[in-house]
């Protein structure tokens, strides 16, 4: 059901990364670059032809712009987040949205779906690829909407989409034109079948590794597009958090308050914990964690190497200090300690991947696409999580 039907109400908008707002309804939140046409496309699912803004020239949403829906068959909030990666737009510009989209993905809680929309024409770039990568990392599972189909040519649609659904296996993707309107009403069915399963299940629907995410967000990881380690994984603080250690209720708020974004609150506990316990490993850890994702890369490389002082052989810290070195341009410095981690943990994904995306943005990408073939022969079961980065990779080395 589009349009006909559907109550809509303007909720206000989000301009800043800090800004917060607690939904009752279930939020889909609408993602894309800035010349996407994404508005257009939101008003065509709506039936409301200037709902959202629209404009001759992209990038001219710059807050998240929120909407209730409620229909007969779905009711949730539209999020519709800033476009990203125009070129026209100021350097400044473009950079000050990517917090303010991260931020409110990370702290929404009750974020339901994301839809990524891709112009057919071009495909996934890298902007694209970052976002689904930390998509996935949130235990979700993005939707894509593939948009402009009516400006291919009508002999060209079909293989466009074919070789675009391909590349970007294991997602469901579906093929839209606004302005003829084919696609929307599928579009609007698979919306409201993903927020049927995310009420019936209290999840977002599982990422794109099959995984459901952890209890109230994410794990923490010290990863670029941090991803949920797997069940058999090392994870930060696993054996610290058992029932045998005295401090686990509030290492538990602690890693809580990670996983929902409240990185400040979390190293507040962490530090009262290690006053008590100066050995405690998880509230290293999670230290480290906390301080990267606040990008406050030389403070989690000191946690970092203070964990590996005690724990020398921890492949956990060396993949976060490895990614802490990367991050401020010290990637020879850091790579060691990311096969270090390979090493001493041979059937732990994430440093293979880790590794790859490290070596993807220093433009090494035959170096990158060899690694994360490694960690698939190790880890076959992340072979489909694997598949659409490492073509990627396969491809740009080929040139």
């Amino acid at each position: 059901m589009t349009g006909a039907g559907i109550r809509i109400d303007v909720l206000g908008e989000l301009r800043r990364p800090e800004d917060t707002v607690d939904l009752v309804l279930p939020v889909v939140a609408a993602a894309g670059r800035s010349n996407v046409g994404k508005s257009t496309l939101l008003n065509a699912l709506l039936g409301r032809h200037r709902l959202l803004r629209t404009s001759r020239t992209p990038g001219c949403t710059r807050t998240i712009q929120l909407v209730s829906v409620q229909a007969p068959d779905a009711s949730f909030v539209l999020a519709d987040l800033p476009g990203y990666g125009y070129a026209a737009l100021s350097r400044d510009r473009r950079g000050s949205w990517g917090p303010l989209i991260e931020g409110f993905l990370r702290r929404t809680r009750r974020l339901a779906l994301v839809l990524m929309l891709i112009d057919v024409r071009r495909g996934p770039q890298k902007e694209e690829q970052e976002l689904l990568d930390f998509v996935d990392s949130l235990g979700l599972q993005p939707l894509i909407v593939l948009t402009k189909c009516d400006k291919l040519p009508r002999s060209k649609v079909k293989t466009a989409v074919e070789r675009l659904r391909t590349r970007l296996a294991g997602l469901e993707t579906h093929a839209t034109a606004a302005d003829t309107g084919d696609g929307i009403d599928g579009l609007w069915r698979a919306i409201a079948r993903r927020l049927a399963s995310s009420a019936g299940t209290g999840t977002g629907g599982g990422s794109r590794s099959g995984k459901k995410g952890p209890p109230g967000g994410r794990g923490p990881e010290a990863a670029p597009g941090p991803r949920p380690a797997a069940a058999d994984e090392p994870a930060a603080g696993k054996e610290e958090a058992m029932s045998g250690d005295p401090q686990r209720e509030q290492f538990d708020r602690a890693r809580a308050a990670a996983t929902a974004g409240r990185h400040d609150e979390a190293i507040a506990l962490c530090g009262e914990i290690l006053e008590v316990d100066p050995a405690h490993r998880g509230a290293m850890d999670l230290l480290g964690f906390a301080h990267f994702f606040k990008k406050e890369f030389a403070t989690a490389e000191g946690w970092c190497r203070r964990t590996l002082e005690r724990y020398p052989h921890h492949a956990y810290a060396h993949k976060g200090l490895g990614l802490c070195l990367a991050r401020q341009g010290r990637l020879e410095e850091g790579l060691p300690h990311l096969h270090e981690a390979m090493r001493l943990e041979p059937d732990f994904f994430d440093p293979y991947w880790d590794t790859a995306v490290v070596l993807r943005e220093a433009g090494r990408f035959a170096e990158a696409a060899e690694i994360l073939r490694r960690g698939v022969e190790r880890c076959p079961k992340q072979a489909a999580r694997a598949r659409g980065f490492l073509a990627e990779l396969e491809r740009k080395a080929r040139g």
